[in-house]
């Protein structure tokens, strides 16, 4: 079932200006058109179509679609869709279901190049995916080349929980990266190495395309300015 909208904001901060307090869009504290508040901005040209949000939509959703003057809505509309958030807890818990999808509809054998180098980067010694599909499931097999030349073939199953962890988010890295996204991860270092970790954030210092990381995480050797300056904490 879809659930009424209870509470929503927007505001914005003026550049360049001493004081640092917003100045409001829009507040919304629940579901019907008479709990949204318009901000003095756009007030006189949104206020007419206050009374035909649906309760279940979001008013930021909703005015974006219009054909307005102002371009206030679009223009976050725009900033929000370019972040890419991944919930720390939820990621662990589903990785075989996000698995599962990434390689049932994302990948395909031309993406597995920068997949394998992506993983060769990190220290993760797989040089290739062997991917079967049928009707109702997908089988993954990876393989390794052994310190002995040979080459050996595992389940994607028996692999390890951080390299099963870092396949299932390489194309959010990937699209972040390549695409100037900013990627927001909760508890980004839970089953990772460190080395791991401070390559990650090593990786958005080195572009210059606007991609951004934001993460939480309990790996205190990070607070480092090799790593993080001050005011990126």
């Amino acid at each position: 079932a879809i659930s009424d909208i209870t509470s929503e904001w927007l505001y914005f901060y003026k550049s360049g200006t001493k004081t640092r307090r917003p100045t409001t869009i829009l507040e919304r504290s629940g579901p019907d058109a008479n709990t949204i508040k318009l901000g003095a901005s756009v007030r006189r040209e949104c206020a007419k179509y206050v009374n035909n949000i649906p309760h279940d939509s979001l008013a930021l959703s909703f005015l974006s679609r219009l054909n307005l003057k102002s371009d206030t809505f679009t223009k976050s509309m725009a900033a929000i869709s370019t972040v890419l958030p991944i919930n720390g807890m939820l990621c662990d818990a589903r990785i075989a279901d996000m698995l599962y999808d990434y390689f049932s509809d994302l990948y395909e054998k031309d993406e597995g190049a920068g997949l394998v180098s992506f993983l060769t980067r990190i220290g993760i010694s797989v040089s290739e995916f062997e991917v079967e599909r049928t009707d109702d499931k997908v089988r993954v097999r990876t393989r390794h080349v052994g310190e002995d030349g040979k080459e050996y073939t595992l389940s994607l199953d028996d692999e390890s929980d951080g390299t099963r962890k870092m396949i299932a988010l390489y194309h959010y890295f990937d699209a972040a990266l390549k695409q100037g996204l900013s990627l927001i991860v909760d508890d980004m270092d839970a089953g990772l190495h460190p080395l791991l970790v401070r390559y990650l954030v090593n990786q958005f210092h080195a572009t210059d395309n606007g991609a951004q990381l934001i993460f939480t995480t309990h790996d205190v050797s990070l607070l480092d300015k090799k790593y993080l300056r001050r005011d990126q904490v």
